[in-house]
């Protein structure tokens, strides 16, 4: 059963049904820096459009290309994700940027998304690898299991400074996962449940991996599922998440 980790209307209605059974795939789209592309290297597809396209003219000229992952993250998405890169890596392009808007979803294709990023010779194809960062609609957030993607950039990137003002927090955001439950027909958060406590072991395990602290694991757990803190750049710096001068991270 999926460990839902994603930011939800605070309301009756949207408590009594699995929003990740209801959600659409991940959206995701593939494009090129239209000022910097040079013969084929100019596209702006959804991922249905690139999985179809035909794109042999391209091979071998190293499209730089970004990535786009946007909407609620789940399996459905994290293949579709796999297939883009293993089209992208035929063709030897080099992504060199992924940007993120969504308030979370499952918690395992979060970590299937992460996974493809760290480990595919894709995104180390460009000098220092790829960077992860928040798009660039004024909207844009990576909430709850989108924290898990954003700290698989090889270089991450957030802005801190919104609106202008330096004193405004970041977009990123945390809270604990929670499960639902079919049979009482909510979510259930009950850190001490099984399912639970193996999902926190293993978010412990992949931060450390990424060189990010484990207290950012412990300080979502101390988010109720139904809030949300926002992510300050000193609790970002001393997370690990952005570089910065170390500064410890500050309990919730």
């Amino acid at each position: 059963m999926a460990v839902a980790f994603l930011t939800i209307a605070a309301s009756a209605s949207a408590q009594t049904y699995d929003i990740l059974q209801a959600a659409e795939p991940t959206g995701l789209r593939i494009e090129t820096d239209v000022q910097a592309a040079l013969g084929n290297c100019d596209w702006y597809f959804t991922v249905d459009e690139f999985l179809e396209a035909d794109l042999e003219a391209a091979r071998g000229e190293e499209c730089e290309v970004t990535i786009d992952i946007f909407g609620v993250l789940n399996q459905a998405g994290a293949d579709r994700f796999e297939h883009a890169v293993a089209k992208l890596g035929r063709l030897h392009t080099r992504p060199v940027r992924i940007e993120l808007n969504s308030r979370g979803g499952d918690t395992d294709a979060a970590f299937r998304f992460a996974s493809t990023i760290r480990r595919d010779p894709l995104f180390s194809r460009v000098d220092g690898g790829v960077v992860t960062s928040i798009g660039n609609s004024p909207s844009a957030v990576c909430f709850s299991a989108c924290i898990i993607v954003f700290a698989a950039g090889f270089v991450r990137e957030a802005e801190f400074d919104i609106f202008g003002d330096p004193n405004l927090p970041s977009r990123l955001g945390i809270h604990r996962p929670a499960q639902f439950n079919r049979i009482l027909n909510g979510y259930q958060t009950d850190v001490e449940s099984r399912q639970i406590r193996v999902i926190k072991e293993s978010m412990k395990r992949y931060f450390a991996g990424v060189s990010v602290s484990e207290q950012i694991v412990d300080d979502m757990f101390a988010v109720p599922f139904d809030d949300i803190h926002l992510i300050s750049r000193s609790e970002a710096v001393g997370y690990g998440l952005i570089p910065g001068r170390p500064v410890p991270a500050s309990g919730l």
